[in-house]
């Protein structure tokens, strides 16, 4: 008993240094964790649920994105206690050079290191929410690829190549934080991310953003 304390320990202390969030909500996190994990870790339908609960985020399509891009050392179906804790950082206290890697993450579904016109098609088309009948669909096809062509607009601003690199993103954003999430909410909003902290037993709810040592994919 003494030695499991002694990991846990250890294990809370080097996860507070890795991502220094206070040590309550990285204890908090990793009780959690702990609760919920299965025999391979934390699976996805875990993740998504609390997603859903704690930070009203409830579109399947970008819930599993969020999964994979937590997902940093197995790209497996589930979390190992490390990914979590990082990416709750990243969700918690990130500053906006971690939010931008993350979104960015989410956003390319190859992981081929560019947001092509193709997958934000798929974003786009995925956040619209249409009541019309299957024969008006390529009328509604036609309105999302104008809306993909605007966003690549406002996205591909270093080198105007018709794909989105992270250099691409970061300059968009920059000069735009309304384009940190443009294809989807990957992120709580503040009232929601504040009340998680709270809840962690977080002292203090006026954090400035951090940043999260960690190497994204």
């Amino acid at each position: 008993m003494g030695s499991n304390r002694a990991q846990l320990e250890k294990k809370v202390a080097e996860l507070t240094n890795k991502t220094k969030l206070n040590k309550q909500v990285v204890q908090s996190l990793v009780e959690h964790y702990q609760q919920k994990c299965k025999d391979k870790g934390l699976d996805r339908d875990t993740v998504r649920d609390d997603l859903m609960n704690q930070f009203d985020m409830l579109d399947d399509f970008l819930l599993d994105r969020i999964f994979r891009t937590f997902d940093i050392s197995a790209n497996t179906q589930h979390l190992k206690l490390d990914d979590y804790v990082m990416g709750m950082a990243t969700f918690l206290t990130g500053n906006l050079e971690d939010k931008m890697r993350f979104c960015f993450n989410v956003y390319d579904l190859n992981g081929d290191g560019y947001i092509t016109r193709e997958e934000m098609f798929q974003f786009l088309k995925n956040s619209m929410v249409t009541k019309s009948h299957d024969a008006d669909q390529d009328d509604a096809d036609e309105g999302i690829k104008e809306l993909t062509e605007l966003a690549l607009k406002k996205l591909d601003q270093d080198d105007h190549d018709g794909r989105v690199s992270f250099k691409d993103f970061q300059a968009a954003v920059f000069g735009d934080k309304l384009l940190l999430e443009s294809l989807g909410q990957c992120l709580p909003d503040e009232k929601a991310r504040c009340r998680y902290l709270k809840m962690l037993g977080d002292p203090d709810m006026n954090h400035q953003p951090t940043t999260i040592t960690a190497k994204n994919r």
